[in-house]
């Protein structure tokens, strides 16, 4: 089953959380689970000013942590 995120509907998943405000580069959004291997973020801002920008995740509550993980990208890198 797919899940649909709309903002027609206003539903975009599961909600997992928000970037925290001590993030670098100003980084901002609101983050669901769209379903089981896609994730939505709603409002990202980021501030284009960092050597390198990727999407770390993880089962921690806090800032990712050593067992956490780089989200490929659409080509699996």
């Amino acid at each position: 089953m797919q899940t649909v995120c709309s903002a027609q509907n206003g539903y975009f998943g599961k909600f997992i959380g928000e970037f925290p405000p001590t993030a670098v580069h100003n980084v901002k959004g609101r983050v669901y689970a769209a379903s089981e291997d896609t994730i939505y973020i709603k409002g990202f801002h980021y501030d284009g000013a960092g050597p390198d920008a990727f999407f770390w995740a993880g089962s921690s509550t806090d800032f990712p942590t050593v067992n956490g993980f780089i989200i490929p990208d659409e080509l699996g890198r």
